[in-house]
């Protein structure tokens, strides 16, 4: 099994996939008390580039479902109706009156896993059960 506690029944949506690079996910069930400076409440998205790190190291990305064409176009799709985008082009589109504050999802971190290294968690060890 997995060893990291905060991998404990989380559930992971996997962002980004490459064969044979780099697999990014985010946990997307563990809330903070942390908040950004504009008071966005911060979700733990994993431990890369997450809590532990320093200020400036830390990776924020936002979800939304938004389909603001100005928006999406800072956007990757996640999968179908859910995107990500930054925590600044987030921020930028609020202030532009594109969206508000809470269609967004702001997670702290992610998960990453080298070539082949999350299958071989899913086929070998049973560390993760998929969903879809």
């Amino acid at each position: 099994g997995l060893r990291q506690q905060y991998f404990h029944k989380c559930v992971l949506l996997i962002c980004a996939h490459t064969v044979g690079d780099f697999t990014r996910g985010v946990i997307v069930n563990r809330p903070t008390n942390r908040r950004t400076a504009r008071g966005w409440r911060l979700w733990y998205g994993g431990d890369v580039q997450g809590l532990m790190a320093q200020d400036h190291m830390q990776h924020i990305s936002c979800l939304h479902k938004s389909t603001n064409e100005a928006l999406l176009a800072v956007s990757e799709t996640v999968i179908k109706g859910v995107y990500m985008c930054s925590l600044q082009n987030a921020e930028t589109h609020v202030d532009l009156g594109n969206a508000c504050e809470q269609d967004f999802w702001a997670l702290v971190g992610y998960a990453g896993w080298g070539p082949g290294q999350l299958q071989m968690e899913i086929d070998d060890r049973s560390s993760w059960f998929v969903a879809a």
